[in-house]
């Protein structure tokens, strides 16, 4: 071959390298987004709007738990949320057909309102003193101590009308009662 259909030749080849080059990009991009798209279209729901699963974990931008949603084996539906070094704590809990409860906790005060078939009960404790309220088909009562077994101060009423009043050690043994 002579000189300049060499030349000609050459420089055929070298654009044609650079138009393969430039549609293998494009090929390789295109198949990107095609596997983005698919990727993102699996993700989505007929009902973008609802989420469902049995455990749901929201974290801080350090990676700490900070709010769980659960259902648990017993059907148990609980929500529970903590502050940032884990201290407070705020807790609500749904058993079926048995119970719900609402536990609030700072260090050593912690509050909790329970409501059951047959009743219902408010506690509240600091450093090993309670209070608590609780209210029942069969009476309700106003109770002050240490713990629920032992109240010092016991304020009762029963359906009837009929009051009691009685205050008592620490050992829970009666030292004064009306009637």
């Amino acid at each position: 071959m002579n000189e300049p259909s060499l030349a000609a030749l050459h420089a055929r080849l070298d654009r044609l390298e650079r138009e393969v080059g430039w549609w293998r990009r494009l090929s390789v991009a295109a198949l990107a987004g095609v596997g983005l798209l698919g990727a993102v279209a699996a993700t989505v729901t007929t009902n973008p709007d609802e989420v469902k699963t049995r455990r749901l974990v929201i974290t801080d931008g350090e990676g700490r738990s900070r709010a769980t949603l659960t259902v648990d084996a017993s059907d148990r539906t609980r929500l529970s949320l903590t502050d940032r070094e884990g201290v407070g704590t705020a807790e609500l809990a749904v058993t079926p057909g048995q119970s719900a409860a609402l536990s609030v906790g700072r260090a050593d005060a912690q509050a909790q309102l329970a409501a059951t078939r047959e009743g219902g009960q408010l506690t509240v404790s600091v450093r090993g003193q309670q209070g608590w309220l609780t209210a029942t088909p069969s009476g309700s009562s106003l109770g002050l101590g240490p713990e629920p077994a032992r109240p010092q101060v016991s304020v009762g009423s029963s359906p009837t009308g009929g009051a009691s009043l009685q205050l008592s050690d620490r050992d829970g043994r009666a030292v004064w009662k009306a009637p």
